[in-house]
């Protein structure tokens, strides 16, 4: 069987600056990525990305990427038998 949870938002847009300072005034911790993509960790912003567009859009910040990180878990089961001598 195989699971996909959310585990962070990714944002990018023209004003990076902008967007990290809407954010952070609105209470989300803001973290870079090695790219030098915008992440956010917070329940919210992972589970309801549209609020997070709607901020920025209104904001006249619109993001040029909204990506949720899915990570895949994959629960494997194994049978194991053993033979019954007599």
């Amino acid at each position: 069987m195989r699971f996909c949870t959310p585990s962070s938002s990714l944002i990018n847009a023209n004003d990076k600056k902008a967007v990290r300072s809407i954010l952070k005034r609105k209470g989300f911790a803001v973290n870079d990525t090695e790219e030098g993509i915008l992440e956010l960790k917070s329940e919210e912003a992972i589970k309801q990305p549209d609020i997070i567009a709607t901020i920025l859009v209104n904001a006249a910040c619109p993001p040029t990427l909204l990506q949720l990180v899915l990570v895949l878990l994959q629960v494997g089961f194994s049978v194991v038998s053993f033979p019954i001598v007599p």
